[in-house]
């Protein structure tokens, strides 16, 4: 499990976002089934905005039976993230 509260998205940590939680989630799954159709229902995401200080990128990430588990504080450092996961930890952009 890798926790962080802060650093991922540079120049972004003081904004938030007004959009429900389910709207940001969807948005996030959709970028990854289209990124990477045949992997996409590997990934599970939890938009929690109460996870780590208000307005800080905040994220969890667990991996567990092959299924990367992310939460995060919101939409915008989801993508973030996951670009950032298969950049570094699958060797691919």
């Amino acid at each position: 499990m890798y926790v962080s509260t802060g650093g991922l998205t540079s120049g972004l940590d003081s904004i938030g976002s007004s959009t429900p939680a389910d709207t940001q989630k969807k948005a996030v799954e959709g970028l990854i089934s289209r990124l990477l159709p045949l992997r996409s229902h590997q990934f599970n995401i939890t938009i929690d905005s109460s996870i780590g200080p208000a307005n800080r990128d905040t994220f969890i990430v667990r991996l567990n039976h092959l299924i990367v588990y992310i939460s995060i504080y919101m939409h915008i450092s989801a993508i973030f993230l996951f670009c950032k996961f298969i950049y570094q930890f699958c060797i691919s952009h």
